[in-house]
């Protein structure tokens, strides 16, 4: 039998009197995690397969089905629903594959995967840990409380892939290839949208789609995140006066407009809105709303890059568009790579615009009091990218350092003279520091060393490398 002081070692819960225990409950202790149905202290489970079932006792602090000390990931949920307390699940890597139709409950019995309190599901990261729809429903419905979602990919559901009507945050997550929407959102008066270190990509309709009631509090925030490639806009959001905060992030080659905004305030910073075919920026109010945009790039390749219905209005200062409909300081071709032509650095894992060598965007200045640290790719802010009249902030998501020599992706080209220095300005894939003698390798370091840095090449080696400056003779 295990005592209290068993439980709390094995993960149980402290404070809890002391209870007997069969060897089952030792062995599912150790498996799945012991939760506090009764006290509504906060209860931890860990899926330990992926298979779908269903949860055979709600309630009983345990996450089993019908298969022995199995946890999955709905009987999880369904248990959550039943205990009072903010639970946290972890979902380590793997596929879980939902099997169960159904789309007239909403206990998360069928169908889609009902939340219904406070709960933090923490996966393995976007790559590994995969919740998948199958198309049956949408994925995940939050219903009530505050759902937390960090590093996983929700894809495959035949609605949305996310729908909430209570605060939602999501971190570190890809949300694609759903069939009605990234993400669709309708929240009360002080229910949050958060969403950081994201991509939002591939849906059929709108990448994020929401409505907030009006008279709270409530904002929506688009952080690090990027929101491409859906078949509607990027993001259509009906404000209600409440506010709307973009800042480091990228929205790209959506199919209808970049960014819709309805009734809103809004802050766009230091953000690329970009290649969207039917328009950038777009703002519908019958108010004086005004959107704000402050270091952010704007280039559309179809309809007006800015366009509002009286009497709202437009804002910038040190940002570039590409037509004069924004009212940004530079009216220029932004002159940027392709979206994800330059790989993210890790752990990021959406893809940006990076500005090509002489861009326009590079070192605008910046006039915001409090500017972002670093880019949407982590990389330090107020860097000097033109080689010329000390640092300064870029425009966009990316900010970049001056490159002289600029090599183009996967070039192959040959340092002839003895210890020429080669550093990496913003360079590519994996790879390390090496002293090569003789011979070819292929260097790409933007993974593993800081700006700057730098190795050495000897005698006739090769490498190649995106977007390097370097000391020494070039042939």
């Amino acid at each position: 039998m295990i005592g209290s002081w068993g439980l709390w070692l094995f993960g149980g819960c402290r404070g809890q009197e002391s209870r007997p225990a069969t060897a089952r409950l030792a062995l599912a202790v150790v498996l799945a995690g012991l939760v506090c149905p009764a006290t509504g202290l906060a209860a931890t489970f860990t899926v330990n397969t992926e298979a779908d079932f269903v949860d055979s006792n709600p309630g009983d602090g345990l996450c089993f089905g019908d298969i022995p000390f199995a946890c999955s990931l709905r009987a999880a949920i369904i248990e959550t629903n039943a205990l009072a307390s903010s639970d946290t699940i972890h979902l380590p890597a793997g596929h879980y594959m939902l099997a169960i139709p159904g789309t007239l409950e909403d206990e998360a019995f069928e169908g889609d995967l009902d939340v219904r309190g406070t709960l933090t599901i923490e996966g393995a990261g976007a790559e590994t840990t995969i919740i998948d729809g199958q198309n049956l429903d949408t994925v995940i419905n939050a219903h009530s409380g505050v759902l937390r979602l960090h590093n996983a990919t929700v894809t495959g559901g035949s609605g949305y892939g996310i729908k909430a009507t209570s605060p939602l945050i999501l971190e570190w997550v890809r949300v694609s290839a759903n069939e009605a929407g990234g993400i669709g959102f309708v929240g009360g008066t002080h229910d949050n949208l958060w969403i950081f270190d994201s991509h939002i990509e591939g849906n059929q309709g709108n990448g994020v789609e929401g409505f907030q009631s009006p008279g709270g509090l409530a904002d929506m925030r688009l952080i690090r995140t990027t929101v491409s490639n859906n078949t509607g806009s990027g993001v259509f959001y009906h404000c209600n006066e409440q506010d709307v905060i973009i800042v480091n992030s990228t929205i790209s080659s959506n199919a209808v407009l970049g960014v819709a905004f309805r009734e809103c305030g809004a802050e766009v910073a230091f953000s690329t809105v970009t290649w969207n075919s039917a328009g950038g920026l777009l703002l519908t109010s019958p108010d004086p709303d005004v959107v704000s945009l402050a270091n952010t790039i704007v280039a559309t390749i179809g309809g007006s890059d800015c366009r509002t219905h009286d009497p709202g209005s437009f804002v910038a200062s040190s940002s570039l568009d590409s037509d004069g409909s924004c009212g940004a300081q530079t009216v220029a071709d932004p002159m940027l790579h392709p979206l994800g032509a330059l790989e993210p650095i890790p752990p990021y894992f959406a893809p940006t615009h990076h500005p090509m060598w002489g861009s326009p965007v590079v070192d605008l200045g910046s006039v915001l009091a409090d500017p972002p640290a670093t880019d949407q790719e982590g990389v330090g802010r107020l860097l000097d990218g033109d080689g010329s009249d000390g640092a300064d902030y870029d425009a966009g998501s990316i900010e970049v350092l001056a490159c002289s020599g600029q090599v183009d992706v996967n070039v192959f080209f040959t340092v002839y003279d003895d210890d020429a220095v080669v550093e990496a300005c913003r360079s590519i894939t994996t790879g390390a520091f090496v002293t090569v003698s003789s011979g070819s390798v292929t260097f790409a370091a933007r993974d593993v060393i800081a700006i700057g840095n730098g190795f050495t090449v000897q005698d006739g080696a090769e490498f190649s490398a995106r977007l390097v400056r370097w000391a020494g003779v070039f042939p």
